[in-house]
């Protein structure tokens, strides 16, 4: 006769318990942690964009100014601070050792990715701070969860990823597609449950740090699929090519700039950070201060009607974000997506008279994201939560799909995925990344 089971003790439940408190403790944490980034670095914009407006030439001083201080020290105090965040956050997951790891989403990290995006957004770099989101709040997430096992470390790295995404643009619902299109690659369907728990616990947190707003305003148009179908796919396109080149440069750009004149942007770091600050400076000051920031207000100013869409605007803001990626210092890649994505919209406005503006640069926003990340279901989603437009995401789903697909025909790599294999395997080879 078998012995009926005892039922389990209170601290045996407690310890079962245990990861799963810890990793919601982290979300808490990173909630508040990336909410209170946000409003630093937004304040640190509108610093940058009241003192550039009234002291017109100061960008040629200050800017190359702090490019330089910004590389000097990340070189000096955190090396893993460089770039984006979101392909060093995915090479974290990729490298099993845990000094790696902590090399790249260690708390020196994430204290320096906090305060150098603040500082290189002070001098107007076109960065954004969505990528860096991506990185400190993985980086929290991986705090609480050492010493747990590898299993609960990948659910912290990607739910902590995917957590920044949402707490940085007030978007819970892409956050979980960007978790699922990128960060859960080859992941038990059985840890995607743990990983969007974090992320709803995040995005809540950041919200009672921030308040509920749309990154971009509330947007009210419509768009009807069937009507339009040869202007989508024409919007499609020109966001696939021009997406797909931009990442062309940025990729091959940097390796031949490392590469040029025996290496002189890899021996000298600060300087060429500068050189670079100068060129930003000049797009800067030439575009009016458009291409200033991450872009968000651009974007805002173009699907709200306050300023009339310029051809040359998507050249300005790709040229000057190509300039500050390439320049090595920190900051992301996301914000300025989009924000070129709503010039490439505003430009193509001119010729597709038949769809009113802001539609059409809506569905650039979707449609030049998907193509510089290829991940379509995450830049469509994205495009209605930043905007609250909650009627249209069929035709944003089809222009983000040809959007991919034509990107992906010129360059057939996911961008991050590829620079985050660059990364974890330089950090393998070399145990410290030069990207």
């Amino acid at each position: 006769m078998e012995t009926p089971s005892q039922p389990d003790s209170i601290a045996t439940i407690t310890q079962k318990m245990r990861p799963a408190i810890l990793l919601l403790a982290g979300a808490l944490v990173s909630g508040v942690v990336v909410g209170v980034f946000s409003l630093m670095s937004d304040k640190a914009q509108e610093i940058s964009a009241s003192f550039f407006g009234q002291y017109v030439m100061a960008p040629l001083l200050v800017t190359p100014t702090i490019f330089a201080l910004a590389m000097w020290l990340m070189l000096r105090y955190c090396p893993a601070a460089f770039g984006s965040g979101v392909p060093q956050t995915m090479a974290a997951q990729q490298l099993a050792d845990q000094e790696h790891r902590r090399y790249l989403l260690g708390t020196h990290v994430v204290i320096g990715k906090v305060l150098l995006v603040t500082l290189v957004l002070l001098g107007g770099a076109s960065l954004g701070r969505e990528g860096p989101a991506v990185q400190i709040a993985a980086g929290i997430m991986l705090l609480f969860a050492s010493g747990m096992s590898e299993r609960h470390q990948q659910i912290a790295i990607a739910g902590g990823a995917a957590a920044g995404v949402a707490a940085a643009f007030n978007a819970p619902i892409a956050a979980l597609a960007f978790l699922m299109e990128e960060m859960t690659r080859g992941t038990a369907i059985r840890d995607r449950l743990p990983m969007m728990a974090v992320v709803l616990v995040t995005a809540v947190a950041a919200m009672l740090v921030t308040g509920q707003y749309n990154y971009f305003g509330s947007v009210e148009t419509d768009v009807a699929l069937f009507d339009h179908i040869p202007a989508l796919i024409g919007i499609g396109v020109m966001c696939g090519l021009s997406g797909g080149l931009f990442n062309i440069l940025v990729t091959r750009g940097k390796k031949y700039l490392l590469g040029l004149r025996s290496g002189f942007c890899r021996r000298r770091p600060v300087f060429f950070a500068a050189l670079c600050g100068l060129i930003v400076a000049v797009i800067g000051i030439a575009s009016g201060g458009m291409s200033f920031g991450s872009g968000h207000v651009i974007g805002q100013q173009l699907l709200q009607g306050e300023v009339a869409p310029q051809i040359w605007h998507p050249f300005a803001k790709m040229a000057a974000t190509l300039v500050s990626i390439i320049g090595g210092i920190p900051g992301g890649t996301i914000a300025p997506s989009l924000s070129i994505g709503a010039t490439v919209g505003g430009a193509l406005s001119a010729f597709l008279t038949e769809i009113p503006a802001e539609a059409v640069i809506l569905l650039a926003i979707a449609g030049y994201f998907s193509a510089f990340t290829q991940a379509p279901l995450t830049a469509a989603i994205i495009a209605l939560e930043v905007t609250g437009y909650g009627s249209g995401f069929l035709p944003l789903l089809a222009v983000a799909l040809v959007s991919a697909g034509i990107s992906r025909v010129i360059f057939p790599f996911s961008i991050f995925h590829l620079l985050a294999g660059d990364i974890a395997a330089e950090i393998k080879n070399k145990h410290k990344p030069e990207e």
